[in-house]
């Protein structure tokens, strides 16, 4: 990597990325990787299912009132 590149903070340092993985972060957030949108989804997917019934649904479907 160009000293230039990694002076300016476009890309992280070996460092960043030994401690990052250290702690568990296999997806670099920590480093300022955005999180998939699916992940987003199925997050607020969750606290609907929270919201109507109290607690996460069982199971992997998707539990909708009908």
């Amino acid at each position: 990597m160009p000293a230039k590149v990694a002076a300016s903070g476009r890309a992280p340092s070996w460092r960043a990325v030994a401690v990052a993985l250290l702690q568990n972060d296999l997806h670099l957030y920590q480093l300022g990787y955005a999180r998939p949108a699916y992940e987003q989804q199925r997050r607020a997917v969750i606290m609907a299912q929270i919201a109507m019934h109290g607690a996460p649904a069982d199971g992997t479907q998707l539990e909708l009132p009908l």
